[in-house]
């Protein structure tokens, strides 16, 4: 899963999540091109910014904005010689823009019952049905959410069994219609979940499948 580029890396970079180029690299043509650019990019030295980005303002560490979706974008940085603490602090701020980025266009839905004005087991399972194929994480045997077709969707356990609904059988439901239906995949994504919201599980689990 990758979640952004970092170029003139100046230390060891996580090569699970994150494109590491050279400058030469990233100013080829053919890798500008290629979809990678389309992912928030940070250029490390301000050296290296001068040499190869021509009039950039010391005072914004913005080269080149996101697109119009608010995707991508070109940014930079002091090397870790330069100004190591500006590093440091731009870096980690870099990381998570990356994996705000990564979910950011993903739409997120409660199917609560009340609010929808679902009234028995069989209209809930009728509902979840359109969900079939989609892929499921249940979350500390209270929350299911479930991702299909760059949405999330939750579903509380508990408030079902509040509003006396067959817990069981719902549970089953998702069980047999959801292409995947995992309990435990927290330790699967622990560097992911240091940076994004639970929720995600099932679409990371979707992404790592892809």
């Amino acid at each position: 899963m990758i979640v952004g580029n970092i170029i003139n890396c100046n230390e060891e970079i996580d090569e699970r999540y994150f494109n590491c180029f050279s400058i030469e690299e990233f100013l080829n043509t053919d890798i500008v091109k290629d979809d990678k650019m389309r992912l928030p990019t940070l250029i490390v030295g301000w050296d290296v910014v001068k040499k190869n980005f021509g009039d950039v303002s010391i005072l914004s560490k913005v080269i080149s904005e996101p697109e119009e979706n608010g995707l991508g974008g070109i940014y930079w940085t002091f090397s870790k010689a330069e100004k190591r603490g500006i590093y440091e602090e731009n870096l980690k701020e870099f990381k998570e823009k990356c994996y705000e980025d990564y979910v950011k266009n993903i739409k997120t839905y409660n199917i609560d019952p009340i609010v929808y004005n679902i009234n028995t087991t069989e209209e809930l399972c009728e509902k979840l049905s359109n969900l079939s194929g989609g892929v499921g994480y249940l979350f500390q045997g209270r929350i299911v959410y479930i991702y299909k077709e760059n949405s999330i969707f939750m579903v509380d356990l508990d408030l079902i069994k509040f509003v006396g609904f067959d817990f069981g059988f719902i549970l089953k439901f998702l069980m047999d219609n959801l292409s995947v239906f995992s309990e435990d995949l927290e330790e699967d994504f622990t560097e992911e979940l240091k940076h994004l919201d639970i929720k995600y599980v099932p679409y990371l689990k979707y992404k790592n499948a892809t």
